[in-house]
């Protein structure tokens, strides 16, 4: 059950450098090279789960076309930026917001939001109650803005913007490491960004992870897409224990000012004929 007047508690602790069990600062945006990555992806009617963040992946995956889309991340604050950045494109037609998130900016957003499900009802309200607790938040500190700024802006957001108004994901407060109970086992795509920077390189840290994705695959699932962030190639335990099920396919290296070597890597797991 959602507290928010908890989740509130939890955003000023963290906002003022305090550490609280499930609760940690928001991306601002991805770090994730999502504009070279999608060269590469296809997930045109797929069952796509994947990781909240910044909310960037979803978008990107909506924008793509993806069938339906599910959610996962340890923070527990991802699920109410990602219904403030749903509603900066349904409402203000803005990839990313053009101004800072103030008082202001959060009156004239609010005001405009008519809520279509559970989930973005509870982010109203903790929005809401965000601005009246504004003055004891230090926004500036609440969020991560990472390496990349703004290099995975959509310009044209005209047909992810039509589909703002219909999108329902579920989300899960889960750890892909851990526990995946009560999730679905039918998923044809996952994107985990770059969470496996965020573990100890073990077998022991992998092996479960790995297991955890072919569950939630099922069947017929067939891709794990992975960003490269901070070194430009996957950990090596990642691509020694994916090997037993999957086979890698690095997307091409570049040189630029945001990356150097490959933007993330694809597997697709392979074919075992009965």
């Amino acid at each position: 059950m959602t507290d928010i007047n908890y989740d509130i508690y939890a955003t000023k602790a963290v906002s003022n450098g305090r550490k609280i069990d499930g609760y940690g600062k928001i991306y601002f945006h991805a770090n994730d090279y999502l504009k070279k990555i999608f060269e590469d992806v296809c997930v045109d009617r797929c069952k796509v789960l994947t990781v909240t963040g910044s909310g960037d992946q979803a978008f990107y995956l909506y924008n793509a076309g993806c069938e339906s889309l599910d959610l996962i991340d340890i923070n527990k604050l991802t699920m109410y930026y990602f219904y403030l950045r749903k509603w900066v494109i349904q409402y203000l037609n803005q990839f990313y917001p053009d101004e800072k998130i103030n008082r202001f900016f959060l009156n004239n957003l609010l005001s405009k939001v008519v809520p279509k499900s559970n989930d973005e009802y509870i982010s109203l309200e903790y929005w809401k109650l965000f601005l009246k607790n504004i003055d004891n938040i230090n926004i500036e500190n609440l969020f991560n803005f990472g390496m990349n700024p703004y290099i995975n802006k959509i310009d044209d957001i005209s047909l992810l913007r039509d589909k703002m108004g219909s999108i329902n994901p579920r989300f899960y407060n889960k750890d892909l490491f851990e526990d995946i109970e009560g999730m679905d086992s039918d998923y044809n795509t996952i994107y985990t960004s770059n969470i496996a920077d965020y573990k100890k390189p073990t077998v022991e840290n992998f092996r479960p992870y790995l297991d955890n994705l072919c569950n939630l695959m099922g069947e017929y699932g067939d891709n794990v897409i992975c960003a490269n962030v901070l070194r430009g190639k996957p950990r090596n335990v990642e691509a020694q224990i994916f090997k037993e099920s999957f086979v890698a396919y690095r997307i091409p290296e570049i040189e630029d000012k945001y990356i150097s070597g490959s933007p993330g890597t694809i597997y697709t797991r392979k074919i075992i004929f009965r």
